[in-house]
């Protein structure tokens, strides 16, 4: 398993700085700055939930949350209590899947992502790099 959390530390105890001083997000969703007990927890938990259930490439995480959650396939999370179709169980488990995915304990490009549409580029033409230029449009 990668351990982010163990690398940022390295790197900030060689630089004589406090982890939190070299975080680019807030600590809470800077994926460097997982892989603490408990993130590990969660992660193994989803990603044990991700094999035993055999959920497709392409699923979003809201339909996971509601197959857990019904019939014969309601689970207890990591700490032993049942996972139910709640609020707090929605964000248990959008936790525990980033935990899982930033710990490389499943893969990120499984997931799909309906609430955001495609990206789009409003660049101009490109520009070569030897020659770079730049202008201040209105």
């Amino acid at each position: 398993m990668f351990n982010p959390k163990e690398i940022l530390k390295a790197i900030a105890d060689e630089n004589d700085r406090s982890v939190g001083s070299i975080l680019a997000m807030a600590p809470q969703n800077d994926p460097y700055n997982a892989g603490s007990p408990t993130d590990v927890a969660m992660g193994e938990w989803f990603a044990d939930l991700w094999n035993s259930q055999k959920f497709h490439k392409g699923i979003h995480l809201r339909a996971i949350h509601y197959r857990v959650s019904h019939g014969s396939h309601v689970q207890c999370k990591h700490d032993g209590t049942r996972y139910d179709n709640t609020e707090e169980d929605w964000a248990y488990l959008n936790k525990a899947s980033k935990a899982a995915r930033y710990l490389g304990l499943v893969d990120a490009a499984d997931f799909s992502d309906q609430r955001n549409p495609d990206p789009t580029e409003n660049a101009p033409e490109p520009v070569a790099p030897d020659d770079p230029e730049w202008y201040i449009g209105e």
